[in-house]
């Protein structure tokens, strides 16, 4: 009984997974996935944070010829996570590292201004893992390092 407990939690998040990564591959329909105010990607919600995170960790692009990893954005609003930080490991950062040979795309190395909004019910549980938090791995090279800035987060209860 315990391997089919496992089995089913295991195939639905897969299929969560499937259908949120599924996002990221609307962006060649010729659209912006995110609104946009003078060249910067507008965050509005807790979904739209995800959907950054997804199309940052998958080197997707936010819109055709734009990758994600390097865009600018911007947060309107203050939001809660918490939804998206319900299981066993809680929040994947956005720009989550590279695996050896990859190159550095799911890096941020784009501009995220967080208009002095607050994040809350961010929970992340990866003991011993590096790069935790709302954002995990920047880019610090010289001529296009990422940028996080203005953006408070309390974590969950």
């Amino acid at each position: 009984m315990r391997m089919k407990g496992k089995f089913l939690r295991r195939a639905a998040v897969g299929l969560f997974f499937f259908l949120c990564l599924g996002q990221g591959f609307c962006v060649h329909a010729g659209e912006a996935i995110f609104d946009m105010d003078e060249g910067v990607y507008l965050i509005q919600s807790a979904q739209d944070m995800r959907t950054l995170a997804l199309l940052v960790n998958g080197s997707k692009e936010v819109e055709p010829g734009v990758p994600a990893h390097s865009a600018s954005y911007r947060l309107i609003r203050d939001i809660d996570l918490s939804a998206y930080c319900r299981g066993e490991t809680g929040w994947e950062p956005i720009g989550c590292g590279r695996d050896a040979g990859e190159d550095e795309t799911r890096e941020f190395n784009g501009t995220f201004d967080g208009g002095n909004h607050v994040v809350t019910g961010l929970y992340i549980n990866l003991p011993g893992g590096e790069d935790q938090g709302l954002f995990g791995t920047r880019s610090y090279l010289p001529e296009g390092g990422g940028t996080v800035r203005s953006i408070r987060t309390v974590g969950a209860p």
